[in-house]
């Protein structure tokens, strides 16, 4: 067993030493640190942050994400016993924007209007991206359960603004950008801080 515990600690220094480059690369390594530190040294159980990050990870859409996300799925068999996951719902593009309740209402608005969160996943900070704020507008981060974790007024000319992640747990958020026009959200995956 003494062994085992070795060889798996010079995976885990390997799998951390990597360089990923986009999400299912940060997904499956991250998916793997976990699985290392856990089965490849004998060890059923998975702590609260492991639980907490395979959860932001299952929750993702398997045809996007690839293996880290079945990886994942099936670690948390462990601690949670099996679960059924929404594939169509988890795939489904998420909400862009709504204008004055009508999405076709303004033709400037049906131009690329969106979010982006740069990395998404992220773990200490991420840039908010969006359409330039022509008058007064707001940023909210919101958990799954609804409950306002992150607040900052936006000001005329704004197009991005940098939140810092630090004293959040890991797992899904949703960001919305208000203006007087237009409200855009985008889910967030926040990995635990190491």
């Amino acid at each position: 067993m003494a062994q085992r515990i070795a060889e798996a600690d010079q995976l885990i220094a390997l799998n951390a030493s990597a360089i990923t480059t986009n999400t299912p690369q940060q997904y499956q390594q991250a998916v793997n640190g976990i699985y290392l530190n856990t089965l490849a040294k004998g060890n059923l159980s998975l702590s609260q942050p492991e639980i907490s990050q395979l959860s932001a990870i299952a929750n993702t859409c398997l045809y996007e994400y690839g293996p880290a996300v079945s990886g994942a799925r099936n670690l948390l068999v462990i601690s949670n016993g099996y679960q059924v996951y929404d594939d169509d719902l988890l795939c489904s593009p998420p909400v862009a924007f709504v204008s004055n309740n009508n999405i076709s209402s303004n033709p400037i608005l049906t131009e690329v209007n969106e979010i982006l969160l740069l990395p998404n996943p992220a773990k200490d900070r991420i840039e908010v991206r969006f359409p330039m704020i022509e008058n007064l507008g707001q940023i909210n981060m919101f958990d799954t359960k609804g409950v306002l974790k992150f607040s900052s007024d936006l000001r005329q000319g704004e197009d991005r603004h940098t939140i810092i992640l630090s004293g959040l747990t890991s797992g899904i958020y949703l960001v919305t950008v208000k203006t007087s026009n237009q409200a855009l959200a985008k889910k967030l995956i926040v990995l635990e801080y190491h």
